[in-house]
Order: structure tokens, then C-alpha cells, then sequence
């Protein structure tokens, strides 16, 4: 239901918003109401019907979300010393991005019940 009234709310702002501020009108239109629904109705919801306090849920929410940010920082630093337009270069970026942001969480992300866990996943479909 939620889903339906954010798309519901994103077609109406969007038509509404294109008017005054042409395509950034539209992201805004798509922005606002999934920002809403994403970030306050959803939580809300999840924490009553899991029975968990709301400000465990969103600091929990904010870790994680800081974590994939650092993850994110050596990919990032290393596209942008290394972009080119040329597809060898990006493909090689990609790998190596996907590389370091995989050792990152090997490393930092993932408990060593965890990480038995996904060897163990690993190797019986290798």
C-alpha cells in the first residue's frame, strides 16, 4: 500500500513540479515522496510490527549507512584517479572497485559466523 501511494504521489508531484522547474521538478517529484515513505513511514511500520524501538532501528540504519560510505571511499578514490573513456579501463575499474569494496566488508563487515556462513555458500556452488 505504501508503494502505492509513494508512486501515486511521485506521478502527481512529478507533473506538478516539471511545470516550474522542468527535469529537476520531476527528480524532486520522484525524491520527496520515496524519501518519506523510505525514511519515516517504512521505519515506523517495520518497528511496530517487529516490536523494535524507532531510534535502535534508524541507529542502526545510520551505521550501516556510514559503513558502505567508507567501503565505498577506496572504489571511489580509485575511479577518479583513473577514469578514462575507454571500456578496458572502465572494465578494469569495475573489478578493481568491486574488489576493494569485497575486501573491505571481508574484513570490517562480516562477523566470523558470517563469514563461515558465506564460505560455506561459496564453496558448495563453486
Amino acid at each position: 500500500m505504501a508503494n502505492g501511494v509513494e508512486g501515486v504521489a511521485n506521478l502527481v508531484l512529478s507533473l506538478i513540479l516539471v511545470r516550474f522547474c522542468g527535469m529537476t521538478g520531476v527528480a524532486l517529484g520522484t525524491f520527496i515522496p520515496m524519501a518519506l515513505v523510505k525514511l519515516i513511514v517504512q521505519p515506523i511500520y517495520v518497528c511496530r510490527v517487529c516490536d523494535i524501538p524507532y531510534g535502535e532501528y534508524m541507529r542502526n540504519l545510520l551505521q550501516m549507512v556510514l559503513f558502505v560510505v567508507v567501503a565505498l571511499a577506496g572504489p571511489v578514490l580509485l575511479t577518479l584517479g583513473f577514469i578514462a573513456s575507454e571500456y578496458v579501463i572502465l572494465c578494469f575499474l569495475g573489478l578493481a572497485s568491486g574488489g576493494l569494496y569485497a575486501a573491505f566488508l571481508w574484513f570490517s563487515g562480516f562477523s566470523p559466523g558470517e563469514k563461515q556462513v558465506l564460505r560455506r555458500a561459496l564453496w558448495k556452488t563453486a
